[in-house]
């Protein structure tokens, strides 16, 4: 029922806001009228909350137009009252583009601190920037909005360099140890602080510990407990999720293949090979020339056909050409990629040119529920 509106498009890339925002925007104008403010502090406080979300913006478009850089796409960019997300399609393979990619969106909010601290020092002369909140108004209102935009990005780097797995100081933290550990021995530990990171956020929300030394507010209370739960599971999701694409890259065709199979040859009579279909356990099987060079497969269905309607011939008239071989070192990621959409059963494994073994599909699809399940 809610969702996301889109709010534009740009570099390709189309922004959502979460329903959530109108809500926000309703409690700052309802928190102002309770405090009987002025329509400038009012519109002060409305121009700071939108700035936020496009600092924010900003952020993540570094994020999305860096991994661009690397050919990695992004599907879109969603915001929501705490934060925004790049929702990338993957993730850059070397760990070092993953640092770029991750250093990237803070780096944006600094050349935004860069650029406030130039327009102060060129519209201000020394000592003449003075912001105070006492009172908004006309003649201080651009001052005092410099000076917020400067401390909410100053804070943006900080929070978001935390290295709490999978915010961005967290992806640093894991692209550097992937430098020298690997990836999954990386995230292991990068998920591993990260959690504990979030621990602490949702203790201190509970127990409104002092965070930089001041107590938390109920606001703060809340978010720390939003935040500190979403960092918690999704630091468990992108383990899993490594763990699979792992697991994925390290099972090989040498590990699901068969060795044992029956050959069919394209000169057998198809009533050989309805009684190789009736006496055994296996359902397809592979066709070979007679100097033994696999040419195809002659499917369960097919074979079934065969003897419902009693047909005689040659193996050679009815059997499917092989649409792709696999070798004995290739990965199941690979192995999926190229069978799934196939609607050829069984896959000869071959090695110097010879079949060693066959990988059933089944057995590929079984595996990958084990994988994506666990």
């Amino acid at each position: 029922m809610f969702r996301s509106f889109r709010l534009f498009k740009l570099a390709g890339i189309p922004v959502y806001i979460h329903w959530t925002f109108f809500l926000l925007i309703a409690f700052v104008i309802f928190q102002s009228i309770s405090a009987s403010e002025s329509m400038i502090q009012l519109g002060f406080e409305l121009l700071v909350l939108l700035s936020v979300f496009a600092c924010v913006t900003m952020h993540e478009y570094g994020h999305a137009l860096t991994a661009k850089r690397y050919g990695v796409s992004t599907q879109d960019i969603i915001l929501s009252p705490i934060g925004g997300v790049a929702r990338l399609n993957h993730l850059p393979e070397k760990p070092k583009h993953e640092l770029f990619v991750a250093i990237a969106g803070p780096l944006v909010n600094v050349a935004i601190i860069l650029l406030i601290l130039l327009t102060v020092f060129v519209f201000y002369p020394a000592d003449s920037f003075n912001p105070g909140f006492e009172s908004i108004s006309a003649s201080n209102f651009f001052e005092n909005y410099l000076f917020v935009l400067q401390y909410i990005n100053v804070m943006l780097v900080l929070f978001n360099l935390i290295p709490a797995f999978p915010m961005d100081g967290g992806r640093v933290l894991r692209s550097l140890l992937a430098m020298k550990l690997g990836r999954l021995k990386a995230t292991r530990i990068a998920a591993f602080i990260g959690q504990g990171i979030a621990v602490i956020f949702i203790v201190s929300a509970i127990f409104k510990y002092p965070i930089l030394g001041r107590p938390v507010s109920t606001v703060e209370q809340f978010t720390l407990s939003i935040i500190g739960l979403f960092v918690f599971s999704m630091a468990r999701a992108e383990l899993n999720s490594v763990t699979a694409e792992n697991k994925v890259n390290t099972i090989k065709a040498s590990d699901l293949m068969v060795r044992q199979f029956t050959h069919l040859y394209k000169t057998d009579s198809t009533d050989f090979a309805v009684s190789q279909h009736n006496a055994g356990i296996e359902r397809d099987f592979l066709v070979f020339t007679p100097d033994n060079q696999v040419i195809g497969t002659l499917n369960n269905e097919i074979i079934q056909f065969i003897a419902s309607r009693g047909i005689t011939g040659l193996v050679a008239s009815y059997y499917t050409p092989m649409p792709t071989t696999l070798t004995p070192d290739e990965p199941l990621k690979s192995i999926a990629g190229k069978t799934s959409n196939l609607p050829t059963q069984l896959f000869p494994v071959l090695e110097n040119d010879k079949v060693v073994g066959v990988v059933y599909k089944r057995a590929v699809e079984q595996q990958l529920k084990e994988i994506f399940r666990t």
